[in-house]
């Protein structure tokens, strides 16, 4: 009985796979809770240790590490005074990191030819942002004083839609609405694009 609690259970898992739940086991690397299921945020191998019951995956491939100098999108979840909130989805959009993973961007590290008096004159709940990572701990400190360093996508304050570039202006395809934003040099949506979607 004893050999059998000790050994580990092991597989080949996916993103995304239903790995136990709460009730029976702790998540451990790479695993993450929802809804009371225990789900791979990688693809890799499975470990089951029913010894301690926890559940982790050894990914198949070196995983990139939140570190300072390294670029990561997030999304702003939050404003307030000279703050933002956000969480950070990863090193592309296409592998979503799915952990909860938290940064703070202070207006001080937002580049502006003017001095800035909150972050809500350039940055807003809903943009994704491209920046650099300068602490080495949760919530991650965040900065967009980098030439690598963009937002990438923000929503018309107007309408909800998805704002597309035109020289050094946001502009709305669906009402119109346009606004001065920096920096925007890596900006994801060209505005003839979305435009062209339209007719």
């Amino acid at each position: 009985m004893r050999e059998k609690i000790d050994q580990e259970i092991r597989k080949i898992v996916s993103p995304g796979d239903i790995l136990g739940v709460v009730e029976e086991f702790f998540a451990g690397e790479n695993v993450y809770e929802r809804n009371g299921f225990l789900i791979s945020s990688v693809a890799g191998i499975e470990h089951v240790d029913l010894r301690d019951r926890i559940v982790s995956v050894t990914p198949f491939r070196e995983l990139r590490k939140f570190v300072p100098g390294a670029f990561v999108y997030v999304l702003v979840t939050g404003t307030r005074g000279d703050i933002a909130t956000a969480r950070v989805l990863g090193f592309d959009l296409v592998n979503i990191y799915r952990n909860n993973i938290f940064g703070i961007l202070h207006v001080s590290h937002i580049p502006s030819e003017r001095r800035l008096r909150s972050v809500d004159e350039m940055i807003r709940i809903g943009d994704i942002l491209y920046v650099k990572i300068v602490s080495r701990t949760q919530p991650f400190f965040l900065s967009l004083r980098s030439p690598k360093a963009s937002i990438t996508v923000s929503l018309c304050p107007r309408c909800g839609s998805i704002m597309g570039r035109l020289k050094e202006k946001l502009i709305c395809p669906s009402c119109g609405y346009s606004e001065e934003r920096k920096p925007i040099t890596h900006y994801l949506y060209k505005y003839s694009e979305l435009r062209g979607r339209q007719r």
